[in-house]
């Protein structure tokens, strides 16, 4: 398992692959098959997919350096991605 430093302080280190709980509100408006419908995502569950501040082994500045796998509401099996910060996530 690979580990993500994305914050300044140890609490802040999210391994990739980690089943992840949104636990803050945050409110996305790309979730599929949704029209642009606002969906907020708090109380989700879902698995770390990658680091976003990470380009090929290069540092680079991400405002929600996070990638999260979400399932789709709509109950297809399908998941959708978003982005992060470190402390609007729990690991499970």
């Amino acid at each position: 398992m690979t580990i993500v430093n994305v914050g300044a302080s140890e609490k802040d280190d999210v391994p990739v692959g980690a089943k992840v709980r949104v636990n803050k509100s945050v409110v996305v408006y790309h979730v599929p098959k949704t029209k642009g419908a606002a969906t907020d995502l708090n109380g989700m569950e879902g698995e770390v997919a990658q680091r976003a501040d990470d380009l090929d082994g290069t540092y680079i500045s991400a405002n929600l350096p996070v990638k999260v796998a979400l399932p789709n509401p709509d109950g297809s099996g399908k998941t959708f991605l978003v982005h992060v910060t470190a402390d609007e996530i729990e690991i499970l």
